[in-house]
């Protein structure tokens, strides 16, 4: 009897140390092309940065907005990056695609590809939501590299529909709305581009 309950304890403890399998998934954000290929440009002509994001998304999992005041943090459910540089580089690239190769330098960029344009963009909100949708919440404002005369500001609150409710239908509903954002800022600076307000 001894040596049964021996058995049995160590195969109980053999069980409860062996490693258990990793299940957390790792996401990142990916541009949306456009429909059409944009010309090839000769300089940058908009520079993106700073990009400000909450410190409460400055982590490595996911959030869920399950109220105004309440988040759910997903171990799960992880970033491969850092947040704020994949909202960089995808972004950047999301504009890239609209403009052209070479339309678009990150901050801080070197005085020798000094943009025309630059955007900063104070993030508010940018994760899932409990009801199947994704919200991102940014201001950014356009000026004048140059100068810094602000040319263009604006509120942007964008949603997306998630085909489901888990983490890959969300980081793709996410990079949906990025590439809206991208594209309302392209309009913007093709607006001043043939000077017009």
């Amino acid at each position: 009897m001894p040596r049964l309950l021996v058995l049995v304890v160590a195969c109980a403890a053999c069980s409860w140390l062996s490693p258990r399998p990793d299940r957390t998934r790792f996401y990142v954000l990916a541009a949306v092309p456009p429909e059409v290929d944009p010309p090839p440009v000769a300089q940058p002509l908009v520079g993106l940065g700073p990009i400000a994001l909450p410190p409460y998304l400055e982590r490595p999992q996911l959030v869920t907005r399950l109220a105004q005041n309440e988040l759910r943090i997903s171990e799960g459910e992880q970033w491969a990056e850092p947040l704020n540089r994949g909202f960089a580089r995808v972004l950047a690239r999301d504009v890239e695609l609209a403009l052209g190769p070479g339309s678009v330098v990150l901050f801080p960029w070197p005085r020798s590809a000094a943009p025309r344009w630059s955007v900063s963009i104070d993030v508010q909100r940018s994760e899932r939501l409990a009801v199947g949708e994704v919200e991102l919440t940014a201001r950014w404002t356009l000026r004048d590299a140059k100068s810094g005369e602000v040319l263009v500001a604006s509120d942007e609150s964008i949603r997306d529909r998630m085909r489901d409710q888990s983490g890959e239908a969300a980081v793709a509903a996410l990079s949906r709305a990025l590439a809206a954002l991208g594209q309302n800022i392209v309009r913007a600076q093709s607006r001043l581009n043939r000077g017009g307000p």
